[in-house]
């Protein structure tokens, strides 16, 4: 992902491969860094700190997380919840602590979170395509470990099918964004 990425970037853009606490980078040398579904799965403590050092002073670290599952129409959301519960461990509560972690550091001065949102067009088949991205369902259906109906996947196609048939509608992912500006 990250050769894609970096084929495609600006000049004056640049990928690293580096631990998030341990960069390499130099000092106050970056204006953005971000963790993108990801700031969850690091010490915030050392993370933040190497971020703080390589950012020169006004430069952001963001990180943001989307929140699931999408809007896509009150049947089908219900249905979804149904799934979310079933993966009760996605993150929501870690990925929550973000904004507190960030301030709690002491390396920003100001520290905020905002909230963005982004509109798709699906379908019924996208809906239980969208199901099967979250890595725990996916992990535990492959491993044998849940059926598609333990987990709701099948609760949620019958629905999606049913309200949505051949239509194609919007569907609002919304994101949050937590931003500490050095």
């Amino acid at each position: 992902m990250r050769e894609v990425a970096a084929s495609r970037a600006p000049e004056n853009v640049a990928y690293v491969a580096a631990h998030a606490a341990d960069t390499g980078i130099d000092a106050g040398s970056v204006d953005v860094v971000t963790a993108s579904q990801s700031f969850h799965w690091m010490a915030p403590g050392p993370t933040l700190a190497e971020a703080a050092r390589i950012l020169r002073t006004g430069g952001v670290f963001a990180a943001y997380d989307y929140e699931w599952p999408p809007a896509v129409h009150p049947e089908v959301d219900a249905a979804w919840e149904g799934v979310m519960r079933a993966v009760d461990n996605h993150g929501r509560v870690r990925k929550a602590e973000h904004l507190d972690r960030i301030r709690a550091s002491g390396r920003f001065r100001h520290v905020r979170e905002v909230l963005l949102h982004s509109v798709e067009e699906g379908g019924a088949e996208r809906v239980v395509q969208s199901a099967w991205t979250l890595g725990p369902v996916a992990k535990r259906l492959e491993s044998g470990e849940w059926t598609e109906d333990g987990i709701g996947l099948t609760q949620l196609r019958e629905v999606a099918e049913q309200v949505l048939a051949d239509r194609t509608v919007p569907f609002v992912y919304s994101y949050r964004v937590r931003l500490g500006v050095r």
